[in-house]
């Protein structure tokens, strides 16, 4: 049997049907006049914003925006329908597709993503035709990956206790400072500090009250270093100071005003009494294993000597 020739022209459809077409689509249209009052709305349309047909014709489109855009999407609208182009000097580049924040007839705000084109009618009357998806449930998703990939940000950059630095930022940060003192030769020192007995604190009041005292350490450092330097949670009760811009005296003494101020000041509602002990070392052109092992090195001579005390590296 032989087929039908394929047609190749396009369908020639009645203005009816057309408006038909319009109207029935899952697509929500609306078309405004150049003084940008609505003239048609399709079923899509009136359920996205939830005002019926006849609320809408006739009122000017921006009832559909929060009040405080209202002006200025009025010049877009009129830049619209004497070039084609959404132009307005207070928000960038023009373009006739854009993404807008709307209210629905509840107040509820809807993310769209809106595209529009310019339309005469036969008498030369000029219309603005905005075709309108509603992207809400991407927005909101796209808040919520942008939130999630703060927190891993966040988690990455410090520690989730005590919120000082993690160990992988801190010894970032450390290896800049180093770079630093390479290209400027700026004095940097370092201390590397343990609690006293903090093992002997977990095991006899709980692991909860070891975190309050790291919590409270934490707080304490932040009060008394300056903005220049960097505390690190190594792990444990083990922290880092990085401490650019000072000589291995001043970070010394910086680091016993540090130690006497906790020394004095009860932790935890137990109202404990928590001392620490610090190894300082200043960087002379070595890597960063050699500075911190010699601060290591330097800590332990402190323990060694009946905790609570300082020891410079050698």
């Amino acid at each position: 049997m032989d087929m039908p020739p394929r047609s190749t022209s396009p369908p020639h459809f009645s203005d009816a049907a057309l408006m038909t077409l319009i109207r029935s689509t899952p697509l929500a249209i609306c078309i405004t006049d150049a003084e940008g009052r609505f003239q048609m709305v399709n079923a899509a349309y009136c359920k996205l914003y939830g005002y019926a047909e006849e609320e809408l014709l006739g009122e000017e489109f921006t009832l559909v925006l929060a009040s405080e855009h209202r002006d200025m999407m009025r010049r877009m609208h009129r830049a619209f329908i004497e070039t084609g182009e959404d132009s307005d000097p207070l928000i960038g580049t023009p373009g006739s597709r854009a993404e807008w924040e709307v209210v629905n007839r509840q107040g509820k705000t809807i993310s769209i993503l809106a595209e529009a084109v310019r339309v005469e009618d036969d008498q030369g009357n000029v219309y603005k035709a905005t075709f309108v998806v509603d992207i809400s449930e991407h927005k909101t998703l796209e808040r919520s990956l942008r939130e999630a990939n703060q927190r891993l940000t966040q988690i990455a950059m410090y520690d989730e206790l005590t919120g000082l630095q993690s160990r992988h930022a801190g010894l970032d940060r450390l290896e800049a400072e180093i770079h630093e003192h390479q290209r400027y030769g700026q004095p940097l020192c370092i201390a590397v500090i343990d609690l006293d007995g903090f093992k002997q604190i977990n095991d006899t009041h709980g692991h909860a009250i070891g975190d309050e005292i790291l919590v409270g350490v934490a707080e304490l450092l932040r009060q008394s270093l300056r903005e220049s330097d960097a505390a690190v949670r190594l792990g444990g009760d083990e922290l880092l100071l990085v401490l650019p811009g000072v000589t291995l005296d001043q970070a010394t003494q910086a680091v016993e005003r540090i130690r006497q101020a906790l020394a004095s000041t009860p932790l935890t509602s137990h109202s404990l009494e928590v001392t620490l002990s610090a190894g300082v070392a200043a960087y002379r052109d070595e890597s960063q294993d050699t500075l911190l092992e010699r601060a290591d090195r330097a800590l332990y001579r402190a323990k060694r000597r009946g905790r609570n005390r300082l020891a410079q590296a050698q």
